[in-house]
């Protein structure tokens, strides 16, 4: 009983001590003449204007921004609004270019598409054309037997009226028909020629983007030495260590089965060299070198200049040559 009264009064007093320090919040804003004050309450006036909640060491609790207005806050749905409208444009866009990419695969396809299309239009103004002239020529035939009518003095029959009337109608609709397919031809030649000019322009990004990776590629294969044999690849660790030694700036400062590293840079011109051991894709080992600088601009480019170039592109040179050399 005793015990539990001590713990109950250890408790309130721990919570009391909690509340109290969590009660000590200030409030930190800047007064009407711009200078950052400290107090332990916040005026009316400064609450819409943002300020900050810290504790009695003045360590940041929670920041507050100001109140927005009713133009930013109209302002921001509108810059939402846009970007919503742009980001569907991307994701159009997007997808537009997948499709051309997944359906052609050169720029004749699309050109045989396009012509296609028109053709079948052409077939259709074709037949509709023929079934025009058809039924001007029985139009006017009608329009004679209706003048003969006048002539003698008698009047047109209802139902030669008629089809003159129908005639004249299917030929009205036949011509609106083929105003139509007209501008439904200009219309596709339009879209067709956007699409070309966008899939050519997709295929020249296509193949600089392939001109790039068989460039980075190439830089990889000269800085990395691939080897498949156990042996082969203990050896050409060895002389990695060898090279390491010869050429960077500094001392090698570790060596394990799977890295080599020189110690950092200590001037602006040194070049530490650190070499990595890895197992590729292919079940093959690569042995690749990279050399790196200080980190300021001019060691930067130190590690860009000729001399560290030659060092990285001796790197695989240099294993294959002294590899041959040992296994003769």
């Amino acid at each position: 009983m005793q015990r539990t009264i001590v713990i109950s009064l250890m408790l309130l007093l721990a919570h009391g001590s909690v509340a109290e320090a969590a009660g000590k919040r200030m409030y930190r804003y800047k007064n009407a003449e711009g200078v950052t004050v400290i107090k332990d309450y916040l005026p009316p006036d400064v609450a819409p204007k943002g300020y900050e909640v810290v504790d009695e060491y003045g360590h940041l609790i929670e920041r507050v921004p100001p109140v927005k207005t009713a133009e930013e806050i109209a302002r921001e749905k509108e810059r939402e609004r846009l970007a919503k409208i742009e980001q569907k444009k991307i994701q159009e866009q997007l997808k537009r270019d997948n499709d051309l990419l997944r359906q052609y695969t050169t720029t004749e396809d699309i050109e045989r598409a396009r012509d296609n299309m028109l053709d079948s239009i052409r077939v259709e103004m074709g037949i509709r054309a023929a079934n025009t002239n058809r039924i001007r020529r029985q139009l006017a035939q009608y329009q004679t037997q209706a003048a003969d009518f006048e002539r003698r003095g008698q009047p047109i029959p209802k139902a030669l009226k008629e089809n003159i009337d129908k005639s004249l109608k299917q030929i009205a609709d036949s011509e609106a028909f083929i105003e139509r397919k007209n501008k439904e031809m200009a219309r596709i030649r339009e879209d067709f020629a956007r699409d070309i000019a966008r899939f050519e322009e997709l295929k020249l990004q296509r193949d600089r983007r392939l001109a790039q990776d068989e460039a980075e590629r190439a830089r990889n294969r000269e800085m990395a030495f691939y080897c498949e044999d156990f042996n082969v690849c203990a050896k050409a660790w060895q002389l990695a260590q060898l090279y390491v030694k010869d050429h960077a700036s500094g001392r090698i400062e570790l060596i394990t089965d799977t890295l080599i590293i020189t110690e950092k840079p200590r001037t602006q011109t040194d070049i530490a060299l650190t070499v990595s051991r890895i197992p590729d894709r292919d079940n093959r080992v690569e042995i690749r070198i990279d050399a790196y600088c200080r980190d300021n601009v001019s060691s930067k480019a130190v590690c860009s200049s000729p001399k560290a170039q030659r060092i990285i592109r001796g790197f695989v040179p240099y294993l294959r040559q002294r590899l041959q050399e040992t296994s003769g």
